[in-house]
């Protein structure tokens, strides 16, 4: 048997209890939400890193040193990027990467 003053406090302790389960599971709704974010993001980028690797292979670029690359590719960086050989590049590669959807979708 409880008096009505401890069967209250009981009550208020169940109550607060449950609230803070409540949030626990909330707070678990929302690291899964943020989780999920940051592996979208981190999906993202590998699949953005590959891509650009697969550009070295396409250009039989891809057994050279990587110091090699590095340094091809940080002088390329220094080129105004309103040079016309940007767009003359672009051509090219969007020629070389025509050719080879054409030649996939045939196969």
């Amino acid at each position: 048997y409880r008096t009505p003053d401890q069967e209250k406090k009981l009550n208020a302790l169940i109550k607060a209890e449950k609230a803070i389960d409540r949030a626990n599971k909330q707070k678990i709704v929302v690291k899964k939400l943020l989780n999920a974010e940051k592996e979208a993001e981190r999906k993202a980028r590998t699949r953005h890193l590959i891509q650009l690797g697969a550009l070295f292979e396409i250009a039989n670029l891809d057994k050279r040193d990587p110091a090699e690359l590095l340094g091809v590719l940080l002088k390329t960086a220094e080129i105004d990027p309103n040079d016309m050989k940007w767009q003359v590049w672009k051509d090219l590669g969007q020629d070389t990467l025509n050719k080879r959807k054409k030649l996939n979708t045939n196969s």
